[in-house]
């Protein structure tokens, strides 16, 4: 059994977008406040990842056994771990 999460491109642009949209807006207040623009933050894909796996893991907790595998099948991201 491989519990297998495919689109995980569409779910790492997701991220980027919130996290986009929450630094612009932290940035409004920042730019009024003290005239100064912070970084833009980059998504960190290990800890979404790692995320996404403990949600998994808690959902399916019956198949703890099974390794997980994020994929993009339109991509091929990682499809690769498919057979390892």
């Amino acid at each position: 059994m491989i519990v297998v999460v495919n689109k995980w491109d569409l779910a790492i642009e997701a991220a980027q977008k919130a996290a986009d949209r929450d630094a612009s807006s932290a940035r409004g207040k920042a730019k009024r406040a003290a005239n100064l623009n912070p970084p833009v933050e980059k998504v960190d894909r290990g800890k979404l990842l790692g995320e996404y796996e403990e949600l998994i893991r808690k959902k399916l907790k019956f198949l703890s056994y099974a390794p997980i595998v994020f994929l993009s099948a339109k991509t091929g991201d990682r499809a690769q771990k498919l057979y390892r």
